[in-house]
């Protein structure tokens, strides 16, 4: 059953004439893009007829969103100024603490600037429910189930997961960290080995006290995630895998692309680090494509140290858990990523046939959506977790 959402009048109304405009102005208008773009020649080369596929991409995502959360909507037409309700503006004092914080309580659709928004289905959100002025609360948050989320190749913990933190934060213990070389993770000299970063997320459970957890693994970390059930399966409570597959390369030209790698990373170890680093930074800051996050991203990237990172490509175009994915019986959802360009589409509904009776969820987005389209990942994130992680 799908879950209610309580919302104003003011954003039913809004979020109703948003979608009126993207089924009709925007769907016309991102068609006469596309044709215009094809007009222009060769759709392989055509840096317009690309853009304008994605952005209907990204329209008709928000569409499809849009529409269930008006179907599930529940409108809210009197808040109460006594108690606290969804809709409602609350300020906090934690224990400890003498500064007050606002948060909005309510679907994150209401959210306002420099507002943060809590759900009233979160274990904070449930305990203020119902609470008055000067009222004292307490919610369980250390009993939450953990995730433990793996990011992927060449970036780090901070750039994939930075804008899942705080929803995923609302019902889940979050455990997140960098692989090694990778921004701040571990520094070794031996060469990257996907199963090393298995063996770290075991050893950094264990440090905090972590009986079993579910992996949430992005790309690279997917590849990582499944190597964690085919050694600690005991300790694994469920599966999250997005825009990942049981293999990252299919035809003998990717093979080829990641394959110079390797020689890559004997070329990194000759330069001297502060060479290095910026020259990989831009390589990686090329393939985002996301101009509004440069800065930070170029820092994010430069963190690394090159030769591992460059190394773990090598070990990417390696993995292939064809001949083991199928035993998988733990629950795991999948999120498919319908116009990726770095992993084939195909790749990754490779992987959902590989499983045994996943649940999948297709997002219309390139393999940087996670960052690009922030918003909809994240939605798509929170319905994964919740239709596997055991609570």
């Amino acid at each position: 059953m799908a879950e209610v959402q309580r919302l104003s009048r003011t954003a039913h109304d809004r979020l109703k004439a948003e979608w009126v405009d993207l089924t009709t102005r925007g769907r016309i208008d991102i068609a006469r893009k596309i044709e215009v773009a094809r007009e222009l020649g060769d759709l392989k080369e055509n840096g317009d007829y690309h853009a304008a596929k994605e952005e209907q991409g990204k329209m008709e995502g928000r569409i499809a969103h849009l529409a269930k959360l008006l179907l599930d909507a529940e409108i809210v037409e009197d808040v109460s100024h006594d108690t606290v309700d969804s809709g409602c503006l609350v300020g906090i004092c934690y224990e400890g603490d003498d500064e007050v914080e606002t948060y909005l309580i309510g679907s994150i659709e209401e959210r306002r600037e420099g507002i943060a928004v809590i759900s009233p289905g979160s274990p904070l959100g449930e305990s203020l429910l119902g609470a008055r002025v000067g009222d004292s609360v307490s919610y369980e948050a250390p009993g939450a189930p953990v995730l433990v989320l793996l990011h992927g190749w060449s970036v780090t913990a901070d750039l994939n997961w930075y804008p899942v933190f705080e929803a995923l934060g609302a019902h889940y213990r979050v455990i997140s960290f960098d692989h090694r070389g990778h921004g701040r993770g571990i520094r070794s000299r031996r060469p990257f080995r996907l199963q090393d970063c298995a063996d770290d997320v075991i050893a950094v459970a264990d440090a905090l006290g972590i009986d079993h957890f579910t992996a949430v693994g992005y790309s690279m970390g997917g590849a990582v995630a499944q190597l964690l059930w085919l050694q600690q399966r005991h300790r694994l409570d469920a599966l999250v895998l997005c825009a990942t597959g049981c293999r990252f390369a299919d035809t003998v030209a990717a093979r080829a692309q990641l394959g110079v790698l390797r020689p890559a990373s004997w070329a990194v170890r000759a330069l001297p680090r502060r060479v290095a680093n910026p020259l990989f930074a831009r390589a990686i800051q090329v393939r985002t494509r996301n101009r509004a996050l440069q800065p930070w991203i170029l820092d994010e990237v430069a963190s690394g140290d090159p030769r591992p990172v460059i190394e773990a490509g090598t070990e990417v175009q390696r993995f292939d858990s064809r001949g083991w994915a199928t035993a998988i019986g733990i629950p795991t959802a999948v999120i498919v990523l319908d116009q990726d360009t770095i992993l084939p589409t195909r790749l990754q509904e490779e992987l959902v046939s590989t499983l045994m009776r996943p649940t999948v969820l297709h997002l219309a987005g390139d393999h940087d959506v996670c960052v690009r389209d922030a918003d909809r990942f994240t939605a798509t994130l929170l319905e994964a977790c919740a239709a596997v992680v055991p609570r």
